[in-house]
């Protein structure tokens, strides 16, 4: 098993392709937050996600499927 922060670097560079891959031109959320935002927000606002939904899903003690298959 890798080793928590090992864990959260994966995560965190799942995040960062995610947004990335992001479609610009689509309608904000009810946060007011669009895809433009993140593709140029602060390079640490990446890391804050990323960091903030491991620690949730740590807690939780849920993991989705598709990220559970993926580095396996």
């Amino acid at each position: 098993m890798l080793d928590c922060h090992l864990q959260m670097n994966i995560f965190v560079e799942l995040v960062d392709s995610i947004i990335a891959q992001l479609k610009r031109g689509k309608a904000d959320g009810l946060d007011n937050i669009t895809a433009k935002h993140l593709q140029h927000g602060h390079p640490v606002l990446r890391i804050l996600l990323g960091t903030k939904l491991f620690n949730l899903m740590f807690a939780s003690g849920y993991v989705p499927q598709s990220y559970r298959c993926s580095y396996i």
